[in-house]
């Protein structure tokens, strides 16, 4: 993945897999790309929403402005950028992207014609290999109000505080994951940010194995929900189904 980035030609992508799905992060990936601090502080007092911040901050590293750092502005460096700050599911929807827009490979040559190998005799039989049966995943190891509630103030720094509930909150209403007041209340709030922190309060105030199951089938599998929803999912099931 070391295709060399274009700000006229790539930046659509980024808008899509990194701008729209992390921007609450565009402070903690300006630092791992090599900005210095008083670059990202002129980036905050020039914009006020964190959309904004991201592109204007990915715009001025295609532009390798000063105290933009030196790395490589390749879709390698993004990539890597955004596993070390734990942004797993954008890195793989930008890899996938950028296979999508790779080039063909040229044609090449017919290979020259090869003579046929000798006859071989044939192997003796040999027994059928075993089925290979994949694992079961079985049902979710019982887990304490108190280990579910260490699991969810762990997965604010991490999940809840950069995935977008308020997108999904009918859906979690139809999952029984949140009630219709709850609902009501995340349409009120004027951000995502608060819709999230509610989110989080409503799962702390009900710490049930089958809340979070419902909540991680929601947050996967909603029309409208997006890469880092999908991300929080998994964590929950990680957390749910220990291997």
């Amino acid at each position: 993945m070391e295709t060399e980035l274009n700000i006229d030609a790539h930046l659509p992508i980024l808008q899509r897999c990194i701008i729209d799905q992390v921007p609450g992060k565009w402070e903690e990936i300006g630092i791992q790309l090599g900005f210095q601090s008083n670059k990202l502080e002129n980036i905050s007092d020039n914009w006020n929403r964190p959309k904004e911040r991201m592109k204007d901050m990915l715009r001025q590293w295609l532009r390798r402005g000063n105290g933009t750092g030196d790395k490589p502005r390749t879709v390698q460096t993004l990539f890597d950028t955004l596993e070390d700050r734990s942004c797993r599911p954008e890195a793989e929807l930008l890899q996938r992207e950028f296979r999508v827009i790779q080039p063909n490979p040229p044609n090449q040559p017919n290979p020259p014609n090869q003579p046929n190998p000798p006859n071989q005799p044939n192997p003796p039989n040999q027994p059928n290999p075993p089925e290979h049966i994949p694992p079961q995943r079985g049902p979710a190891r019982e887990k304490t109000p108190q280990e579910i509630i260490v699991f969810l103030d762990q997965s604010m720094q991490s999940h809840i505080k950069f995935c977008d509930a308020r997108a999904i909150r009918f859906d979690l209403e139809q999952g029984n994951v949140i009630n219709k007041g709850q609902r009501e209340r995340m349409d009120n709030v004027p951000s995502v940010d608060e819709a999230n922190t509610l989110l989080y309060q409503y799962l702390r105030n009900d710490p049930a194995v089958e809340t979070l199951q419902s909540a991680a089938s929601v947050l996967k599998d909603a029309p409208n929900t997006t890469g880092t929803n999908k991300g929080f999912a998994r964590e929950i099931v990680k957390f749910l189904f220990p291997q």
